[in-house]
């Protein structure tokens, strides 16, 4: 198998279960397109923070990344809202699930929200 292959075999998006009081969610990674346009939501066309998004990152995330054990999503964006007044002791572990199937880290966002404030302070 060439490297190419082997790459490219490297495909499937990781999913973690998060065990909640309720049952067990699946939380699924992203693909390279769905975290472009995950972080793309965060702007405005203009170019500057769409802080209307960014006050909802957290919701967001468990919309995009929440399925049932058959990969159905659990949530959709008419949910937000309900998702967004819920204890942050119950959105904390599925955001930490989505973070590392994701490939994202705690740097990543501090630098999305040392960008937005930038762009803020430039205003």
């Amino acid at each position: 198998m060439t490297l190419r292959e082997q790459f490219f075999s490297m495909g499937e998006v990781p999913v973690e279960q998060v065990r909640l009081a309720v049952g067990t969610i699946y939380v699924r990674g992203m693909t390279a397109k769905e975290r472009s346009e995950y972080d793309a939501q965060f702007r405005l066309a203009s170019g500057k923070p769409n802080r209307r998004k960014q006050l909802m990152a957290r919701a967001l995330m468990v919309v995009q990344h929440c399925e049932d054990e058959d990969g159905n999503k659990l949530f959709t964006e008419s949910d937000l809202a309900t998702i967004e007044a819920m204890p942050a002791a119950v959105i904390e572990p599925i955001v930490d699930a989505a973070c590392r199937v994701s490939g994202m880290t705690a740097e990543d966002v501090d630098e999305a929200a040392k960008n937005s404030d930038e762009a803020d302070s430039g205003n």
